[in-house]
């Protein structure tokens, strides 16, 4: 890392052995995973649409071609900018959600985590680079804080480090054994710290919203526009979902065997802030019944990334014999939903039973 912990001191010995276990399976899980772009690229995306498809580009490159960041870093002055964000404590490389699948690790070795996991990095490195490039120019002529820009440039893409809030290295343990993906906690609390502050850093907290949710919305439009073309939505239904005073706000209809429907809700922290922001406004203008849904969304959010961190889950799950949702389940069941990489889910698991498919 480019940065330090205040706390040096040895994490106890148990934690890191549950931090080295959940990074194992937390790395088999979404190693092998190509959803950067639309992940964390969303914010990107929508505020700056060039840069991300120069970063989508060197994803895809670089899955193939090991030099392809390197032969980016030599164009025009991208390494001054590499530089320069490395100098104001900006991450480039070894980011937490990445462990496990270093050159040193067993996964890092295994081909398609080694070139998924390189293809995250170049994307994540490509789109700080790129969004630098995007704020510079108003940076300047506003005057505001390089240092705070690059800052919130991380969070974008929901990578804040632990190193800029002072972090204990027995926090940073902590944090590897129980969450699964921590950096986007500290993004997502460093985005709502921020939204109603001045300068660069109220700036772009509040265009990280906007373009979240507006990523978010653009691709569950195609979503429902499909369900829409088979005749599995309504158009007034599709509106619904796309309001942010829905309770079914950006929610999917699943189709179950027996013939009903269940809602997956996403519980991604943004559709809570997108909510919240949404339920202000109307009840400011006269509204008292608007529905802003805040808690459930943002506190799915925060279990799902602690309680559901892939080594607690699966300890849990094998001294109960039962799955989150208290049903029993066989114990190869269970390991097995939990090595499943996410990028197969789909393909093996039923979305609505949670049972294997046949």
């Amino acid at each position: 890392h480019l940065g330090r912990t205040i706390d040096r001191r040895p994490a106890p010995k148990t934690l890191q052995k549950l931090a080295k276990l959940n990074d194992a399976i937390r790395g088999w899980k979404f190693g092998g995973d190509f959803s950067p772009p639309s992940n964390q690229g969303l914010v990107q995306m929508t505020v700056n649409p060039t840069g991300w498809a120069t970063s989508t580009s060197l994803f895809y490159k670089s899955l193939g071609d090991p030099q392809a960041y390197s032969k980016y870093l030599s164009v025009e002055n991208n390494l001054p900018i590499a530089n320069k964000l490395a100098r104001h404590g900006g991450q480039l490389g070894k980011y937490d959600f990445l462990a496990g699948l270093e050159k040193t690790d067993l996964l890092g070795k295994v081909p398609i985590y080694k070139q998924t996991g390189r293809a995250m990095e170049t994307f994540l490195n490509v789109a700080k680079i790129e969004l630098y490039k995007a704020f510079e120019p108003i940076r300047k002529q506003q005057g505001w804080s390089e240092a705070q820009m690059i800052e919130k440039i991380g969070d974008m893409v929901m990578s804040a480090k632990s190193e800029t809030i002072g972090m204990s290295a027995s926090r940073r343990i902590v944090e590897r054994g129980f969450a699964t993906s921590p950096a986007y906690l500290r993004a997502a609390g460093n985005t709502l710290a921020s939204l109603f502050e001045g300068g660069i850093s109220g700036h772009m907290a509040r265009r990280s919203l906007v373009g979240m949710a507006t990523g978010l919305m653009l691709t569950a439009m195609g979503r429902y526009s499909y369900l829409v073309a088979q005749g599995r939505m309504t158009e007034e239904e599709m509106k619904d979902r796309l309001t942010p005073t829905s309770p079914r706000f950006l929610s999917f209809p699943v189709d179950l065997p027996n013939g009903e429907r269940t809602e997956n809700k996403q519980s991604h922290i943004y559709i809570a802030l997108t909510r919240g922001v949404a339920s202000t406004y109307s009840i400011a203008k006269g509204d008292k019944q608007a529905i802003s849904g805040v808690l459930e969304p943002a506190a799915e959010f925060a279990s799902s990334r602690i309680v559901g961190a892939p080594s607690v889950q699966l300890l849990t799950e094998l001294k109960t014999g039962r799955d989150f949702k208290g049903n029993k389940i066989p114990r190869w069941e269970m390991i097995a939903k939990i090595l499943t990489p996410v990028g197969a889910e789909k393909a093996i698991w039923d979305k609505g039973t949670g049972q294997m498919k046949a």
